[in-house]
């Protein structure tokens, strides 16, 4: 925490701070404006969770909760600090991080409809029904292969686990 008292039209700092202080005097008021800057703590080690944290929010540092923590908390403030950014060296890169891959429509309603727990012929039935093609169920079959190729998964749940991490579905 920081405690903030006023001397003589100067700012005081009663704790070091990683927070910059920007003053102007207008008027024998101060007005104080602060740049914040944000670490996240997280129990997350995926790459591609910091990735979007770093790119979305423009957060200043991502450190997990893991062996290392303490280590990399402090360099982390440190690095922040100085006014750089901290990015952890341990992160884990997953299979498909770095694939681009456009999902068609199709690929994204089959990929939503079965995270939600309905069955490849349900799927089918689903498709039919709106008049969405291709609806076949062998067609299905397919583009779930074709897109457990493309991410490097094994199975359906890593699949869907791939897709959900990401925030796509």
């Amino acid at each position: 925490m920081v405690f903030v008292q006023r001397e003589r039209n100067n700012i005081v700092f009663t704790r070091q701070s990683i927070w910059r202080p920007l003053c102007t005097e207008m008027e024998g008021s101060l007005l104080v404006k602060y740049a914040i800057k944000v670490l996240v703590f997280s129990v997350t080690n995926l790459k591609t969770t910091a990735d979007s944290l770093f790119l979305d929010l423009g957060i200043n540092g991502y450190v997990t909760k893991d062996r290392g923590a303490a280590f990399h908390f402090s360099s982390a403030i440190h690095a922040i600090y100085q006014g750089r950014r901290y990015y952890p060296p341990n992160l884990k890169r997953t299979k498909g991080d770095g694939v681009v891959y456009e999902l068609t429509s199709t690929e994204m309603i089959i990929i939503d409809l079965i995270a939600k727990g309905r069955s490849q012929k349900w799927v089918a039935d689903y498709l039919r029904e709106n008049n969405i093609v291709p609806y076949s169920l062998s067609s299905i079959e397919k583009a779930i292969s074709r897109l457990k190729t493309v991410f490097e998964v094994s199975t359906l749940a890593q699949l869907i686990s791939h897709f959900k991490d990401r925030g796509i579905i």
